[in-house]
């Protein structure tokens, strides 16, 4: 399950990767979406398979719990938070952590699969 992203960029000293080329990467790298569990089964959704850590504590701690050497995808609306979550990541030491540029925004312009999910509570 290595595959690094060929195409991965920076933005700010941030390692980014485009929509396009996480999609063509589904099921092969883990995502993690940063938002707020509202946000997650919005209008825009999320993308399958897709956990959520919502940035702060929540994510904090599911960082110390992961694998250093997985390669991972934050996710969030525009690309701002997921860049944040990339950046912590990598002060705790994971090496292969990308933010997805335009967030959820770009990856539904592209028309990209995404779930919603409408548990009852």
């Amino acid at each position: 399950m290595k595959s690094e992203f060929l195409n991965s960029g920076f933005v700010d000293g941030i390692p980014t990767v485009t929509p396009e080329d996480l999609h063509a990467k589904l099921g092969h790298v883990k995502i993690i979406d940063v938002r707020g569990a509202d946000e997650f089964n919005n209008e825009l959704g999320h993308i399958p398979n897709a956990d959520l850590a919502t940035l702060g504590p929540q994510l904090d701690k599911k960082l110390d719990g992961e694998d250093k050497e997985e390669e991972v995808v934050f996710v969030c609306r525009s690309g701002k938070r997921s860049a944040e979550a990339t950046k912590m990541a990598m002060h705790k030491g994971y090496v292969k952590v990308y933010s997805l540029q335009g967030g959820m925004l770009k990856w539904n312009d592209l028309r990209f699969p995404f779930e919603r999910d409408r548990g009852g509570s």
